[in-house]
C-alpha cells in the first residue's frame, strides 16, 4: 500500500484517509523537497547581519566581547 501526505507545521497529514489498525508502524519518504531549505526568518535578516567565513577571528572575538 502506498499513501500520499504532506508536511504541516511538522506534521504528516495524509491526503487520504488511511485505514490502518491503530499502532501501525508506517515509513516515509520525501517524494520531493520545496527550494526553501532554511528557516523563513533566514531570509528576513539577509543583508542585517555580517556573512561570515570560517575563521573569522576578528568578528568572532567582537560577538565574543560584546556578549560576555
Amino acid at each position: 500500500m502506498t499513501y500520499k501526505g504532506h508536511v504541516k507545521d511538522g506534521v504528516i497529514i495524509a491526503d487520504d484517509p488511511m485505514n490502518l489498525p491503530e499502532g501501525t508502524v508506517v515509513e516515509f519518504r520525501p517524494l520531493s523537497m520545496p527550494d526553501e531549505r532554511h528557516h523563513p526568518d533566514v531570509d528576513r535578516y539577509r543583508g542585517i547581519l555580517k556573512d561570515v567565513e570560517i575563521g573569522d577571528d576578528e568578528y568572532y572575538q567582537h560577538v565574543w566581547q560584546k556578549h560576555s
